[in-house]
């Protein structure tokens, strides 16, 4: 299964609405197969398939909840007892450690992990009309400079997100909901910097 949907990527880079499933879901498929395998270890990335592909409930006041149930509200909780009304943070409740670490550092890391794969190959596999800039009101491919800048800021981007990872993991001792994971044999590192292009404005995906 693909652990991050379109719809959560979107959230955290530019993709417009018109792009279906299908025009990005190999570029998922292929950021989940190659580029996390370097990250985090198999089995903590097992277990959150797991847990994503089981029951995750909206938290509700009017719903009835068992022992061991999943549910969101802002972040992820797992029932301590069987309960009504009791909204988390509460005793009733204990935070699910591995799901809110994949929804706060291995999401926004996978979507600019992806971003860059789409970015790169963008045009060649996607769509006629690519990826497109506004020159004299009138809308023209990017140039391969604007590209380059466009992917050496998301590499930057990616570097940042490495390091929180590689720092939470080595804080929590690669830890979550009492199981020990075992860290890669190249652990969690850095690759050269790149240090931010600017601020401008890049071209929309059309």
């Amino acid at each position: 299964m693909l652990i991050v949907t379109k719809q959560q990527i979107g959230k955290i880079v530019t993709l417009t609405e018109n792009l279906s499933a299908l025009d990005v879901n190999q570029f998922i498929r292929d950021t989940q197969e190659f580029d996390l395998v370097n990250v985090f270890p198999a089995q903590m990335i097992t277990d959150i398939e797991t847990k994503l592909s089981g029951t995750i409930h909206s938290w509700n006041s009017t719903d009835t909840y068992s022992v061991d149930d999943i549910a969101l509200n802002d972040t992820y909780f797992t029932a301590l007892a069987n309960n009504t009304n009791s909204e988390p943070p509460s005793a009733d409740w204990e935070d699910n450690e591995l799901l809110n670490f994949y929804g706060e550092y291995l999401v926004p890391f996978f979507a600019y992990s992806f971003y860059y794969r789409f970015i790169a190959y963008h045009g060649a596999k996607i769509t006629q009309s690519g990826i497109k800039q506004v020159i004299d009101d009138t809308t023209q491919p990017i140039s391969d400079k604007m590209r380059g800048e466009m992917l050496g800021d998301i590499k930057n981007k990616l570097n940042v997100w490495t390091g929180r990872i590689s720092k939470r993991l080595s804080d929590v001792d690669y830890t979550f909901d009492g199981v020990k994971y075992t860290a890669t044999n190249k652990g969690v590192k850095q690759k050269v910097k790149i240090y931010a292009l600017g601020t401008k404005q890049y071209g929309r995906i059309e």
